[in-house]
């Protein structure tokens, strides 16, 4: 974990120097762009997922409805991926109607990301190599 956090600092770095001393890579979007959520398992165990978005869908241009993530759990230390659905932003779909302009005003929402996850990561437990697998729910809430 402490690696971890140690990348993710060095990493922000690259977004404090002028463009033309940046090295080749720089993280500093991805991890610009990070969030925390809260994930529940199958078996209802919960915990902390940092993760940042990696490809978007827009259902209509500006109108960003889901994101694939990809992320760590803090708890069980392994990666984490997940489909996020933008929930506030699909109010927005569902509001858009000609009716609904008129009549419906939306109030300002965080931005609210719920969604499916899933995680392997392999273990040894007696000489034997086995795959710790959990899949569950994310949902995450952030303040713009």
């Amino acid at each position: 974990m402490k690696r971890f956090v140690i990348l993710c600092v060095v990493s922000m770095v690259p977004g404090l120097l002028k463009a033309e001393e940046r090295p080749m890579l720089d993280f500093s979007a991805f991890f610009a762009k990070s969030r925390v959520g809260y994930s529940v398992d199958q078996h209802f165990i919960r915990s902390t997922v940092l993760y940042s978005a990696f490809k978007r869908y827009n259902a209509k241009p500006d109108v960003e409805l889901a994101n694939l993530n990809f992320g760590y759990d803090l708890s069980t230390k392994h990666p984490v991926v997940m489909l996020g659905v933008r929930l506030d932003n699909a109010d927005k779909l569902i509001w858009s109607g000609s009716w609904a302009k008129k009549h419906i005003e939306t109030a300002p929402l965080p931005l609210i990301e719920f969604g499916p996850c899933v995680s392997a990561w392999p273990r040894v437990e007696s000489g034997k190599v086995h795959m710790d697998t959990w899949y569950g729910f994310i949902l995450a809430a952030g303040i713009k």
